[in-house]
């Protein structure tokens, strides 16, 4: 698991194809914090209010792509108006973490949904009862960055490592809580290298169509070493998802 996310944070080859025939499940699938009580939307002004509790929202938005500059101004004027914070990945995949009331959170996907996007989920959420929204924040602003492996380092420093990994469809169940079923329910990898391809087309092919019916995550690596393009590239192989369809 490990592996595959070293081979995330300086990927520059995603295979993201169909996304509309993929299991609408995962659309509305939503990652619920543990210990965490789900608690009934309220309007937040982001301020403690004595004697009643308010409901901080994180969405972890996942888009094939975020390169439009005027999108990514209005994205920063959203977050902006809204008083969220939290992360956007520009490139290939595009990635907005967002974070405020959960009230807010919702009106921001609302507004950006009906954009021109090649494709746009929520792949993951959480909703937390707080006494006050600013002081439970993870995220102290919204930043743009260019590189995956500074949204993963934060997340993993705040303690929501699981909502980042929801990015690559790698979700928590009710189950791993229990430390007897977290060998069972936890996710499952595989890291091949490839000696070579000599029909890449086909074999790329080949790879996302299989991985689209076992309903499994795919990443293909070219790499070449010390950047000498004269030699053969290293090709790595990854793939996550249940232990039966890997």
């Amino acid at each position: 698991e490990e592996a595959v996310f070293l081979i995330l944070n300086n990927a520059d080859e995603w295979i993201q194809e169909e996304w509309s025939k993929f299991r609408t499940h995962f659309q509305s699938s939503s990652f619920k914090a543990d210990e965490k009580k789900v608690t009934k939307v309220t309007k937040s002004t982001g301020q403690k209010s004595s004697g009643s509790s308010m409901t901080l929202g994180r969405r972890l938005i996942y888009s094939h792509h975020i390169i439009s500059k005027v999108k990514r101004g209005n994205i920063m004027n959203l977050v902006s108006h809204y008083r969220l914070t939290g992360y956007m990945k520009i490139g290939w995949p595009g990635i907005i973490i967002i974070e405020g009331s959960e009230e807010d959170c919702i009106a921001f996907y609302d507004d950006i949904r009906p954009w021109s996007w090649k494709f746009l989920v929520v792949r993951g959420e959480q909703q937390e009862s707080v006494a006050g929204i600013d002081d439970a924040r993870k995220f102290e602003q919204f930043l743009e960055v260019d590189d995956m492996s500074v949204v993963a380092q934060h997340c993993r420093k705040v303690g929501l490592e699981a909502l980042f990994r929801t990015s690559m469809k790698v979700y928590e169940s009710k189950s791993e809580s229990d430390n007897h079923s977290v060998e069972d329910s936890a996710p499952y990898g595989a890291l091949c290298h490839v000696d070579h391809m000599n029909d890449a087309k086909s074999y790329r092919k080949w790879l996302r169509r299989a991985s689209r019916e076992q309903d499994c995550f795919l990443l293909i690596k070219q790499c070449y070493p010390n950047h000498d393009y004269s030699k053969r590239p290293i090709i790595v192989v990854a793939v996550v998802g249940d232990k039966e369809g890997v």
